[in-house]
């Protein structure tokens, strides 16, 4: 299978911080709030269609649960994956794999970011669908960028 990112040009000026953290910041800033989603013990990667829909049930592995160690800081404020993300063998024809996304839990939880993929594709059943390791980048924007 194969997983398109976007590039660095398409990302300058996104971030990948989802609505819910980006408030927990505003909020523990401003309003001395205490967070309720971090920190946060695992990431769980997961993909989503061209509906938005999340396909973690037609995916061997569902969201794929990462440790801390399976991360590597590249800048102060970038992450990319430092081991495989392996999401298994489709379980079904997928159309349309558009968004990855990263939670704080196996089901349900909170979303902490998101991004669409440069080109949605099609993956067939029994098609092993994967994140080979530094292929998965996500940013946290900071006044330099």
């Amino acid at each position: 299978a194969r997983i398109l990112l976007p590039t660095a040009a398409e990302r300058s000026g996104m971030s990948d911080l989802s609505t819910a953290l980006a408030d927990e910041f505003t909020e523990a800033i401003f309003k001395n709030t205490a967070p309720t989603i971090l920190p946060v013990a695992n990431v769980y990667v997961t993909l989503y269609d061209g509906t938005g829909t999340e396909i973690d049930t037609d995916l061997q592995n569902g969201r794929v649960e990462t440790a801390p160690a399976d991360w590597t800081l590249t800048t102060s404020n970038d992450v990319e994956n430092a081991t495989e993300v392996n999401f298994g063998e489709a379980t079904a024809d997928i159309s349309q794999i558009s968004e990855v996304a990263l939670f704080d839990s196996a089901t349900g939880g909170s979303e902490l970011a998101r991004y669409a993929l440069e080109d949605s594709f099609d993956v067939s059943t029994a098609t092993r669908v994967f994140f080979p390791v530094a292929t998965l980048t996500f940013d946290v924007l900071d006044r330099t960028e």
